[in-house]
């Protein structure tokens, strides 16, 4: 009983957090794909660079919990991931920066 309770608390929590930042990726997609009419192909591609960006910050933070990089090296890095994660997606969409920047900030309001 004691261990079946404390699986269930271990899934729980496990689930209910969430990273600084992080957004429902299907929730994105979608947006998205009706904000720029993107093909099928365009959507798993924006898919790759989305994990491909999660990637990359995710070890930038490990780094950094690990105290191999300082904090003015995390931020540096991080900029970096973003400005070319940003400017693949601009490229893939037709847009310019600033127009993804604005997509991305009304996204992760609406899709936490």
């Amino acid at each position: 009983m004691i261990t079946v309770v404390a699986l269930m608390l271990i899934a729980f929590s496990a689930k209910s957090q969430k990273k600084k930042g992080s957004i429902n990726k299907d929730c994105f997609l979608q947006n998205a794909v009706s904000t720029f009419n993107l093909s099928e192909d365009s959507k798993s591609k924006l898919n790759e660079l989305l994990k491909g960006k999660e990637e990359a910050i995710t070890a930038i933070r490990t780094k950094a919990k690990a105290n191999e990089i300082s904090g003015d090296e995390v931020k540096s890095q991080m900029r970096a991931v973003n400005k070319g994660y940003l400017g693949e997606v601009a490229t893939l969409v037709g847009k310019n920066k600033k127009e993804v920047m604005t997509f991305e900030k009304e996204v992760r309001k609406t899709c936490k």
